[in-house]
């Protein structure tokens, strides 16, 4: 896996030691995680964001672990909250800071660290309790159209390739495309998969999503035919690895790495979609699903839900909403009463109804 230069297991195989800092709180909490068999994706963003604590806390020069009270830690997500997101010169150039989502999951990664450690004893309290937690401001996030949809395929055909290594780039990309596009899958379980959670006889694939729950979803002829495009170009890169997406020369792309988010974000730009991100490819899918008036029990199903986010039936979007209160039809219903019991007395008619 490849950890960001902020890596809390520098070192990793060092005795643990003690556990009187954040940081060697923080290698104690990964292994905890580890041993649970707590899937690769959810271990990484908790070791950066205990990471990041360890380095404030260090750099600010924060007593032992079990003194560390709630002002240390309104202190620093005070600071976090104004931080330059990225890392090294990423950070140092960057003008955005963290949303208040991104906070919102800082902080619920920092409350179940400190609770481990309460739980296992290592310190008297948790800290966090005390922590307010930040407001989270629900955005809507636009849907990507088709026409966006055909641009970003358009730009990542393979068939206007001039180069071998062109073609393979695109031929991968494209085929990353459309499983985003023909699926509600999450970047990471995307980026995770292995050659082995294709199913060519049946048209599906397996994702290990949050929990390490497997999903298996269906794909549709076309997403097949670029899965299966890409597969006749991976082979001839001669691949040293089951990972299913690989670079030119058949390496592996590690796992924890920025190659798909930072390929996104390429491939948006080329195509002229503001804002290109994974998540509005998911929120996209669902939302078309809801439109349909498809079970939701199976959306549930495909996207790893137990419950459907409150946001998507309020982002449904204005067409949805003018359309349902067209179909209501309070006001129309109400006029057409109004008229019918004003036709037999007309000198009762008032007003300009």
């Amino acid at each position: 896996m490849l950890y960001s230069e902020d890596s809390l297991l520098t070192g990793f195989g060092s005795p643990l030691g003690s556990i009187d800092s954040i940081r060697s709180a923080g290698k104690g909490f990964i292994i905890h995680l580890r041993a649970a068999s707590a899937a690769p994706s959810y271990i990484a963003p908790f070791e950066t964001t205990i990471a990041f604590l360890a380095n404030y806390a260090e750099a600010n020069k924060w007593p032992a672990l079990q003194d560390i009270s709630t002002a240390h830690l309104e202190e620093y997500l005070a600071w976090f909250s104004q931080r330059p997101l990225g890392f090294g010169e990423v950070a140092s150039i960057s003008h955005r800071t963290p949303s208040s989502g991104y906070l919102g999951t800082q902080y619920r990664r920092l409350n179940r660290f400190f609770s481990w450690l309460e739980e296992r004893g290592h310190i008297p309290l948790n800290p966090m309790v005390l922590v307010a937690p930040p407001k989270v401001a629900e955005k809507v996030v636009p849907l990507l159209t088709n026409d966006e949809f055909v641009r970003i395929l358009e730009v990542t055909d393979p068939m206007v390739a001039d180069t071998k290594k062109g073609r393979f780039l695109k031929a991968r990309n494209h085929a990353v495309f459309w499983m985003f596009i023909d699926s509600p899958a999450r970047r990471g379980e995307i980026q995770g998969l292995s050659t082995h959670d294709i199913n060519i006889s049946d048209s599906t694939f397996k994702v290990r999503g949050k929990g390490n729950r497997e999903r298996i979803m269906p794909l549709g002829k076309a997403a097949m035919k670029a899965l299966w495009n890409y597969a006749a170009e991976r082979q001839k890169v001669k691949p040293n690895t089951d990972d299913l997406w690989v670079g030119c020369r058949g390496e592996q792309l590690k796992s924890g790495g920025n190659w798909l988010r930072l390929m996104i974000t390429a491939t948006g730009e080329l195509a002229k979609v503001e804002g290109l991100h994974a998540h509005r490819f998911r929120h996209t899918f669902a939302i078309n699903w809801l439109r349909a008036g498809e079970p939701e029990r199976i959306l549930k199903l495909l996207a790893g839900w137990k419950k459907i986010p409150e946001t998507y039936y309020r982002t449904l979007g204005l067409d949805d909403v003018k359309r349902g209160h067209d179909n209501l039809g309070i006001g129309e219903t109400i006029k057409a009463l109004m008229k019918a019991n004003n036709s037999g007395n007309p000198s009762q008619r008032r007003g300009f109804l």
